[in-house]
């Protein structure tokens, strides 16, 4: 592996740590981009890796907040009953990127990067012009309606963000943990680190099922080599959707941030790390669509 390309490696496997710890954010913005355009992976490839990624940085953050935070700051409730819809939810999502991915391999990445593009203006924008990173900008209009909703009105449209979080992350490999941070604290006025505690949760399960389809699941559903010899399963397992080589040097560096973020986020300005972060999802992603279009 080049040196410097293993240099940015830690400092964006470092960035991921830090935006899941403290937006329950998926890191997957900025490592399928890079992988898929500096270390050749597959799309596939890509998103299985990030998925797993995503999976154990998310559980060592919510095993953070369950030791050195307060029980009220983490809805373990609630955040394993939408974790647990969501994670059945993104078997559908994973099967479908597979289908999708597998029909229409050198344009899909096309439209990934395009929507990823959209995904960091969004982060930058609202980083911009937002005054109070712990408030969504939503029209107090829109708040009074919500809070006038039955409790269990709520509870089913919240339930339906989980389902949609459960196929974003098998299909899109991004495990909708900031998604669910900003909607807990619309419909239940959750303050910001309990919101993004029981995001990160969410996140955890949304991630975890992918992971298990891609690492296990996939592999025997959609060989890259199909063979009958007696070796078949050997042949399966070297052909695997995820490459534990590079989870093992971004999983070392992202607990750093993952930690640190998880521990000291009150201290950290999400405003800045939204800010940086939408400017390398824009930049990276760019460079993949330019990539994914010369390949056509």
């Amino acid at each position: 592996m080049d040196i410097n390309l293993l240099i940015i490696l830690i400092c964006f496997s470092i960035i991921i740590g830090i935006d899941i710890g403290l937006l329950s954010n998926s890191g997957s913005v900025i490592l399928i981009p890079f992988l898929f355009s500096f270390f050749g992976f597959t799309m596939l490839k890509a998103m299985g890796t990030s998925l797993f990624i995503d999976f154990l940085c998310a559980a060592i953050a919510v095993t953070v907040y369950l030791i050195h935070r307060k029980d009220n700051e983490l809805d373990l409730r609630l955040g394993l009953i939408l974790g647990g819809i969501a994670f059945f939810i993104s078997f559908i999502g994973s099967f479908l990127a597979f289908t999708v991915i597998f029909a229409s391999s050198s344009v899909f990445p096309i439209f990934f990067a395009l929507f990823q593009i959209a995904v960091g203006i969004s982060l930058i924008r609202n980083a911009t012009k937002s005054r109070d990173v712990d408030k969504p900008r939503v029209s107090e209009k829109i708040i009074n309606k919500i809070d006038n909703l039955p409790e269990h009105v709520k509870v089913l449209i919240v339930g339906c963000f989980a389902c949609i979080g459960g196929l974003n992350g098998g299909f899109f490999a991004g495990p909708g943990g900031f998604l669910m941070t900003i909607i807990l604290m619309i419909f239940f006025r959750y303050e910001i680190h309990k919101a993004v505690g029981t995001g990160l949760l969410f996140m955890t399960f949304t991630a975890l099922g992918p992971s298990i389809f891609y690492s296990i699941i996939a592999p025997i559903l959609f060989p890259t080599t199909i063979s009958f010899s007696w070796n078949t399963l050997i042949s399966i397992r070297m052909n695997i959707y995820v490459d534990f080589n590079f989870v093992l040097i971004i999983m070392s560096f992202a607990i750093i941030g993952s930690l640190f973020s998880s521990i000291k986020a009150q201290k950290l300005s999400e405003k800045k790390l939204k800010i940086i972060l939408g400017v390398i999802v824009v930049i990276l992603n760019s460079i993949m669509l330019i990539k994914a279009i010369s390949q056509l």
